[in-house]
């Protein structure tokens, strides 16, 4: 017998967090890669183990859960108690964490505290962009570029 997604069904119920989530915050704010619903699906199945992606997740849950009209949110609170190891990992799904954690802030009204995470990431995605520029100009074929001197730092 093949069972129904009714609203009170677990996998109902999270596919209409994520559906939320991307219809209504991530066409404004697209910070996802496209093989993060497989990572919240995962994540959200493991338990939110302590990660970056499952603070991720918990974010986007606790974000469509703005959506509802719902401002307190469990998945808000866990993700805060995830929040050492977003700061402490240097990876580009903690900067992730930020910004969504901003995001949460700029809907409640939090403009301080949004700042706060924004800057936050915006000061975490500095080496990513510094490596970055570092590739663009080694790859760069022109002869005004063989004049450039890269620092690696």
């Amino acid at each position: 017998m093949k069972s129904q997604q009714t609203k009170d069904h677990p996998a109902y119920f999270t596919t209409s967090i994520f559906r939320r989530f991307q219809d209504q915050i991530h066409q404004w704010y697209p910070i996802l890669h496209s093989d993060f619903t497989f990572h919240f699906f995962e994540s959200k199945a493991a338990g939110f183990p302590y990660s970056t992606i499952s603070c991720l997740s918990l974010l986007v849950a606790a974000i469509a859960s703005l959506v509802d009209d719902r401002p307190h949110s469990s998945h808000y609170e866990a993700a805060l108690s995830m929040m050492p190891i977003a700061i402490q990992e240097c990876s580009i799904t903690s900067v992730q964490c930020l910004v969504l954690f901003s995001i949460y802030c700029s809907c409640l009204l939090q403009p301080r505290q949004a700042y706060d995470y924004i800057q936050a990431a915006f000061l975490k995605i500095q080496p990513f962009l510094n490596r970055c520029a570092i590739i663009c100009i080694r790859s760069t074929p022109s002869p005004a570029a063989s004049n450039l001197t890269c620092i690696d730092g």
